[in-house]
């Protein structure tokens, strides 16, 4: 499996491209502000074509790039019908103090192609076998993205999950209980070196997310959101970014393998890919 990251735009969204191979189809993964010209150029050095967008949430920082994408390569996108309002109207899913200025050039449109994503299930795309796990919360149409490649997993998370544990939920939107149990379901069954590819920053493991979160627990949080037996936490052991997954390659943006995308995140994917 080849999984492409960079951050996109302003936001520093992280815009994911997932292939089970190079040289064949693909998917995007929330295609933020100023995202299209980096997913272009990653789809023509590994030779991809895409088949399909998928987003995690509605929310702007996710979604600026969606209509150009879709359009520019005649694909479909696919969102949760809770969320599906706000790439029309983005301020249904923002504080009602959030800058105005901050939307200038937010395209405000929907592809002509758009399915709605089921609350839970598998979405076979581009060769791949990806679980839908519907998990509001940051917004009512938020979903979770599973993926296995052998022995190992991966999670894109959007912002429900980051890399120090569940994300804001705000208003007029979000809810926080909502989040927390949505993070217990989504993250509860999962093995602790499940790989989590959030919205924002680097990325991360179910297992570090829980340890960092049962180090806080008894001072400063009521719940631990994301399942599992507590364990021991040791010190300086929750990693910001993760390297050398077992089953994948990981490389930094040092390695990028496509030079017109000068903040590459992360290139995943099988030995040899």
């Amino acid at each position: 499996m080849l999984v492409l990251g960079f951050p996109a735009g302003s936001f520093g969204t992280n815009c994911y491209v997932l292939a089970a191979g190079p040289d064949g189809p693909c998917v995007v993964v929330d295609p933020g502000q100023d995202a299209t010209a980096s997913v272009r150029a990653a789809l023509g050095q590994r030779g991809l074509r895409l088949e399909a967008v998928l987003l995690t949430r509605g929310h702007v920082d996710h979604t600026w790039s969606v209509a150009p994408l879709c359009e520019e390569f005649g694909v479909p996108v696919y969102i949760h019908p809770l969320d599906r309002e706000m790439p029309v109207r983005p301020e249904a899913g923002l504080p009602a103090d959030f800058p105005a200025a901050v939307l200038r050039g937010f395209p405000r449109s929907e592809p002509e192609l758009v399915r709605p994503l089921p609350d839970e299930g598998p979405l076979g795309l581009a060769g791949l076998h990806i679980g839908v796990h519907h998990a509001p919360g940051h917004t009512p149409g938020s979903v979770a993205y599973s993926l296995r490649a052998g022995e190992d997993a991966l999670l894109l998370t959007g912002d429900s999950l980051l890399a120090y544990g569940p994300g804001r939920a705000f208003p007029p939107v979000g809810d926080p209980d909502a989040l927390a149990g949505s993070m217990s379901g989504v993250c509860g069954p999962r093995r602790d070196r499940t790989a989590v590819l959030p919205g924002h920053g680097g990325t991360t493991t179910v297992g570090a997310v829980r340890r960092f979160l049962q180090a806080l627990s008894s001072k400063c949080l009521p719940r631990l959101p994301l399942g599992g037996a507590p364990r021991p936490a040791t010190p300086g052991t929750v990693p910001r970014r993760v390297v050398g997954l077992r089953g994948f390659l990981f490389r930094q943006s040092g390695d990028a393998p496509f030079q017109k995308v000068p903040q590459l995140l992360l290139l995943i994917g099988r030995q040899g890919v």
